[in-house]
């Protein structure tokens, strides 16, 4: 915050001007308004001198249309109390530096790209009230706004470029991002700043989407059906490439050492502990530590697809699954930033079970409190601690997960 301080060097002859000098108070100044007029000057000079023009909202914001062409709509694509939306964003100070993006090219372009950042768009929550955006992004989905002083709704497709003081962005602390998603620079606090936004998807049943996005993926890639599964929207695949002869099948005290590659539907890897996929995808050997994996030990160890899918398995076989994000990470997802965002992550998934799926029998039979709320995140999350320049991939709320894994009888892939 700006401070002006009187400083008072006079020397002091009477007391009476002594007396009134220690009245003297310190003036007031409104950070807030002085950084509005600021952003207004700055628009004035540098984006509405030019055939670029940025529509003033009421709250101060300004917004510029970068999709003109798409249809007005009498009902906002984000309208509904319970909704999702997936969207990209690329936030950059006034002088052009970039601080945060969720885009592949713009990471390569100033060099902050990583190869196990998944930049793919930010799936968020938009319903009735704000728990996770940016004052500015949630203005722009949720409501109606005037672009030439004609009635606008942001619909899928839409792209707009936001100008906004620090009360519609990051505040008084800025913001910064050392996990992928970052710039080259950070964001000041109380600093007006841009930000280009796009709605790539607009999600009114997070559920049934990821349903529907697993069936589809077992059904055209691997040739499966619902009369495949091996629980709901849960596919196993067993599979013996190599035609070699398999071990016994693991009982309920078999101990197995599981090697694995997990992936997205696009086929980003997220996580592996074999040495040649570390090689290609990462060009370095982080790990090469197997999976322990016990039938009978206690199924929060690892994600609930583990111990649905080994058991049945034989050592010496290979095996593929493709699975909703009830058998994986669940509504909470898993952080890039385990450790800085816990605490406000935490609060925010408390409130959607307390306030809108706990409520909603769609939600609550298919996804328990315990499950999500407590046992994903709690154990899985928590436990989880990030070294200085360590990058996790991020896995987003409702994310379906693929796994190739091999199942050995010891810890060097013997099969016995």
């Amino acid at each position: 915050m700006q401070k002006f301080y009187n400083i008072l060097t006079t020397v002091l002859l009477f007391a009476g001007i002594a007396n009134l000098g220690s009245c003297a108070k310190e003036p007031k100044i409104d950070t807030g308004n002085f950084q509005q007029m600021s952003l207004d000057a700055w628009m004035a000079k540098h984006i509405n001198n030019t055939d670029t023009v940025a529509w003033r909202q009421d709250n101060g914001m300004y917004i510029q249309m970068l999709t003109p062409t798409l249809p007005l709509v009498d009902t906002l694509a984000t309208a509904d109390t319970i909704v999702w939306v997936r969207i990209n964003y690329t936030g950059r100070t006034l002088q052009n530096n970039v601080y945060i993006t969720r885009s592949e090219d713009e990471a390569r372009w100033q060099g902050t790209y990583t190869y196990k950042t998944y930049y793919a768009p930010d799936y968020l929550y938009c319903g009735s009230s704000n728990t996770n955006m940016i004052e500015g992004q949630y203005y722009a989905l949720k409501n109606e706004f005037k672009i030439d002083g004609k009635p606008t709704k942001l619909v899928q497709g839409s792209k707009v470029r936001l100008y906004m003081t620090s009360a519609m962005a990051y505040g008084s602390y800025g913001t910064s991002n050392s996990q992928g998603y970052g710039g080259q620079f950070t964001l000041k606090g109380n600093v007006p700043t841009i930000e280009d936004l796009e709605v790539v998807e607009v999600v009114k049943d997070p559920i049934e989407r990821e349903n529907t996005l697993v069936a589809e993926y077992a059904q055209k890639q691997w040739g499966m059906n619902v009369a495949d599964t091996l629980s709901e929207n849960f596919y196993l695949d067993k599979l013996n490439p190599f035609n070699v002869e398999l071990g016994d099948t693991l009982s309920i005290d078999s101990t197995a050492y599981i090697y694995y590659k997990g992936y997205f539907l696009d086929g980003f890897v997220f996580d592996t502990n074999i040495d040649s996929v570390q090689l290609r995808v990462y060009d370095e050997i982080s790990t090469n530590s197997a999976l322990s994996y016990k039938a009978s030990a206690n199924e929060e160890e690892y994600i609930k697809a583990f111990y649905k899918a080994i058991p049945g398995m034989r050592y010496g076989q290979w095996g593929r699954m493709v699975f909703t994000s009830i058998y994986g990470y669940g509504a909470t997802g898993y952080s890039a930033s385990v450790q800085k965002d816990h605490d406000t992550y935490n609060n925010y998934m408390s409130y959607l079970y307390a306030n809108l799926y706990n409520n909603t029998n769609q939600y609550s039979s298919y996804y328990d409190y315990y499950n999500y709320n407590y046992a994903y995140y709690y154990n899985i999350l928590n436990s989880t601690t990030l070294e200085e320049g360590e990058v996790i991939t991020e896995i987003q709320s409702y994310t379906p997960l693929i796994f190739e894994f091999y199942v050995a009888h010891d810890a060097k892939g013997n099969v016995k």
